[in-house]
Formats: structure tokens, C-alpha cells, sequence
């Protein structure tokens, strides 16, 4: 009785998890969706400055992740990191109803990412331990659609609420969804799972860092190759997608991105991490492809914004189930830290070349560019065989001083 209670307590703990990420990005997509207008238009405030902030923010939010993610292996207390960093970021987002110049701004934007930034390991590390290691891809995949299909009723429930409340009345109602998400985590998901509690036992030196190598190593070149979805919009209205459908394109990429998660997820945990990734370089290479050289129509438009969502639906489930896989429990929160930390360098390293390449070469330039990268990593992810082949076996030390396989 005690494991099929422990089994269902870390089940609960999964669906409790996706569903706090729904609620909180429910919160701050109907922010988000608005407050570069709000900036912008109603304070008067530069592009410049627009950019500034959210490069600064963004900054505060992945510098965090690698100290809150060992502060939560120190402690061995992850809940209590994730809870506090989802009730900063909810009770700062709607300050932004009270702010009347960029500098105000600039301190809601850097307290919500600094929550997002203290949550994001600890969670991540919370989730892995809360299944059983065949289902942690299910885990993951489970947690990344509830997470996507927030993203996609913020924006629309703005749209629907602002002729009645106003812009600066939507900045406050999103407490309400980021509230509700705060008290879901605090009342439901426990500390312990199926995977277990996070115990005192020995730790072999380095082994969570010799773990994420193993998962990054193949995968670097794609993320040096990545562009976000604003080149997507970009290529959307050059393939002659009026200005009103765009939004139509965007709704397209995001519920391929929420429809991935939970079959991909099952697909790594059935076959392994290799036939999970390799479907994820299949939509980025296929989406580029199309982007670089395919028909001045609406439906490749379309077409690429389904491929580009499935891509992003991989990636964001597949990698962080691997980690699971690969580093000790009692180190997981430093290796979910540095992992979203190395991910966003050499994600700005990669934008920052695949925008300048599209600026002064053009889009097949810059599409060639991420096609021959993605194809390097592929061509590292066939040949790094632990990645792969041994993805879903756990890793367990037979003596204090062994390495991992």
C-alpha cells in the first residue's frame, strides 16, 4: 500500500505541476500579450528601451536558474524554491497596472523573471523525482502541453476581457490565474514520489556534471543553429500572409508546440531518447527547408509554423527527461540549472548570427545556416551513442568512487 500511495502521490504531483504552469502562463501571456504596447504607446517609451528590458530581464531569469537549482540540492527542499518563485513572479506582474515609467517597468519585468528564474530548476528537478524512470518522459511531456496550452488562453483571454477592463485592469486580474497556480503547488505536490525523496547518500564528484554532458554534448550545435519564433512571423509576411492573419499563423505554431508533448514524451520513454530527437531535427531541418526554399504561398507559411511548433515541442520536453536520466538525484537541481543556462547562451549566440546573417545575406543565408548546424548535430546525436542507446537506463554507481557509464 505504501508504494501504490507514493506511486499516485507522484502521479498527482505531475498533474499538480502542469497545471500550476498552465495557471502561471495563463498569468503572464495575458501580460505579455499587451505590456509592449502598454510601454510603448501609453508610456512613451523607445523600442530601445523595450529591448533593454527584456534583455536585462531575461538575464536575471537564466543567471538565477544555475543558484536556485544547487541552493535546492543543498537544501534538499525543492517545493519550497518553485513556491517561492511562482508567488514573486505572480504578485510582480500586476504592478505593471500602478507603473508610470520605463525605469518601474524595468523592476517588474527583472522580480517576474527572477521568480521565473528561482522556480525553473527546482521544479524541473521536483518533476523528475515524481514518476517512476519509465514514465519520466510522459512526465515531461505531460507538464510541457498544460504549460503550452496556457500560453495559448492567456493571450485570448485578454483579448476577450480588455474592452471591459482596460489594459492597466488586465495587468491586475492576471494575479487571480498566478494566485490560484501558487496555492495549487502549496496544498498538492509533496516532496516525495515515486522516484523518491532526495536523500543523504554519497555522491560520486562531478557526476551531475559528467550527466548533463552527456545530454548537451550532441544537442549544442542545434541550439547555436535556433531562431525564435519572430523569424517565423517574419518569413510568415514575406510569403505574403497579410498583416491580420499572422496572429492565425502564430495560434498554428503554438498548439503543434502543445500537441507534441505528451506523444513525444511516451515515444521516448517506448523507444528512447534517439527516435524522440531525431523527430524534433526532422521539424527544424523540414520547417528551415521550407522557409529557405519553399513556395511563396499561405500554406507553407502554415506549414512551416506546424513544423517549427513540433520542433520546439521536442526540444522542450525530450532534453529535460534526458537530465532526469542522466544526473544523480541528490544533484539534479544544478544540472536543470546550468542546462537552461548553457541553452539560453548559445540560443542568443545563435539568433544573434541568424539575424545578422538574414540582414546582410539574406533568408537563405540564414536558413542554410541552421540547416547545415542541425545537421552536425544530428549526424553528433547518431554517433554519441549515451545520449541515446542508453538514455533511459538509470545511472547507479556500484562504489562511491565509480564515474558514470
Amino acid at each position: 500500500m505504501g508504494k501504490e500511495r507514493t506511486k499516485l502521490q507522484g502521479y498527482r504531483n505531475v498533474v499538480t505541476l502542469g497545471l500550476v504552469s498552465l495557471f502561471t502562463d495563463i498569468s503572464t501571456e495575458m501580460v505579455l500579450s499587451l505590456y509592449p504596447a502598454y510601454l510603448v504607446k501609453y508610456l512613451g517609451s523607445s523600442r530601445a528601451v523595450l529591448g533593454l528590458i527584456e534583455g536585462l530581464s531575461e538575464a536575471v531569469a537564466y543567471a538565477t536558474r544555475p543558484l536556485s537549482g544547487a541552493l535546492s540540492d543543498k537544501l534538499r527542499r525543492r517545493k519550497a524554491l518553485a513556491t517561492m518563485g511562482y508567488l514573486i513572479s505572480s504578485l510582480a506582474k500586476p504592478l505593471l497596472a500602478f507603473s508610470r515609467s520605463w525605469p518601474e517597468v524595468l523592476a517588474v519585468r527583472l522580480g517576474d523573471r527572477l521568480g521565473k528564474g528561482l522556480r525553473t530548476a527546482p521544479r524541473d528537478a521536483l518533476l523528475s523525482q515524481s514518476v517512476r524512470r519509465r514514465d519520466v518522459g510522459k512526465a515531461f511531456g505531460l507538464h510541457r502541453t498544460l504549460d503550452q496550452l496556457g500560453a495559448i488562453i492567456g493571450p485570448l483571454l485578454a483579448m476577450v476581457l480588455l474592452p471591459g477592463l482596460g489594459i492597466r485592469g488586465i495587468f491586475l486580474t492576471s494575479l487571480l490565474p498566478g494566485l490560484l497556480a501558487v496555492i495549487l503547488l502549496a496544498s498538492l505536490v509533496s516532496e516525495e514520489g515515486a522516484g523518491g525523496r532526495i536523500s543523504g547518500e554519497r555522491q560520486v564528484q562531478g557526476a551531475w556534471l559528467r550527466g548533463l554532458s552527456v545530454v548537451l554534448t550532441p544537442l549544442l550545435p542545434l541550439y547555436l543553429a535556433s531562431y525564435t519564433f519572430s523569424f517565423v512571423l517574419i518569413r510568415a509576411s514575406e510569403l505574403g500572409v497579410p498583416l491580420g492573419l499572422i496572429p492565425l499563423v502564430y495560434a498554428i505554431l503554438n498548439l503543434s508546440h502543445a500537441l507534441i508533448g505528451l506523444p513525444v514524451g511516451a515515444l521516448m520513454d517506448r523507444a528512447g531518447g534517439r527516435a524522440a530527437l531525431s523527430l524534433g531535427y526532422a521539424a527544424f531541418m523540414g520547417a528551415s527547408a521550407l522557409a529557405a526554399l519553399g513556395p511563396r504561398e499561405h500554406l507553407t507559411a502554415l506549414a512551416i509554423a506546424a513544423l517549427y511548433g513540433l520542433y520546439v515541442g521536442v526540444f522542450d520536453t525530450v532534453p529535460r527527461a534526458l537530465i532526469s536520466l542522466h544526473a544523480p538525484l541528490t544533484e539534479r537541481g544544478r544540472a536543470y540549472g546550468l542546462y537552461y543556462l548553457v541553452v539560453g547562451g548559445a540560443s542568443l549566440i545563435g539568433n544573434s548570427v541568424f539575424g545578422y546573417l538574414w540582414s546582410t545575406r539574406g533568408s537563405l543565408t540564414a536558413f542554410t545556416y541552421s540547416i547545415s548546424l542541425s545537421a552536425a548535430s544530428l549526424i553528433l546525436l547518431i554517433m554519441f551513442r549515451p545520449a541515446c542507446t542508453r538514455g533511459s537506463r538509470p545511472w547507479r554507481p556500484r562504489s562511491p568512487t565509480q564515474a558514470p557509464p
